[in-house]
């Protein structure tokens, strides 16, 4: 989870390299968060009727070809991966959790292993205290040492998108 985090400055770098003006960049930002906010309304419904660890296995596969969408150059490519890792990032925050609670009730586990595990997740090594802050620390990091991700100045990269909004 805390790579879901940091991979927002990577990505708008990334985008910029590609030479998409603010605007575009926003519009990409605003589609995957706005799949994620679409479907991660009825995610714990289709969970429940498809089944998390389908779902869990969904997740991977839509996050993998998200990732495949970074390489393109097309913004409607790119569209299309921030939309599939918009409803990946629906899936992780919710499905992960539910099947675990599912397969521990299935099994007949002590309620208090659940609890441990869930107090070990939240402030454990992957506490959600650690990602907000492992955030700012690596936006100071850019800050202070900007990455370089094209050798191409950006006069020769022409973005794809068009400029009005969509």
């Amino acid at each position: 989870m805390t790579a879901d985090w940091l991979q927002g400055p990577y990505v708008y770098a990334l985008y910029s390299s590609y030479g998409f003006s603010k605007h575009d960049i926003a519009v990409l930002f605003v589609g995957g968060f706005g799949a994620s906010m679409l479907f991660g309304t009825f995610i714990g419904a289709a969970a429940d009727k498809l089944g998390r660890k389908r779902l869990c296995q969904v997740y991977c596969i839509l996050y993998f070809l998200s990732c495949v969408t970074k390489h393109a150059r097309d913004y409607w490519v790119l569209m299309v991966g921030r939309v599939l890792g918009g409803i990946a990032t629906s899936l992780l925050f919710s499905s992960f959790e539910s099947w675990m609670v599912c397969e521990h009730n299935a099994r007949g586990y002590d309620a208090a292993a659940l609890n441990d595990t869930f107090s070990l997740m939240y402030f454990g090594k992957t506490s959600y205290i650690l990602h907000p802050t492992s955030y700012i620390l690596h936006s100071f990091y850019l800050y202070l040492c900007p990455a370089h991700t094209t050798d191409q100045p950006r006069s020769q990269v022409t973005p794809s998108a068009p400029s009005s909004p969509v």
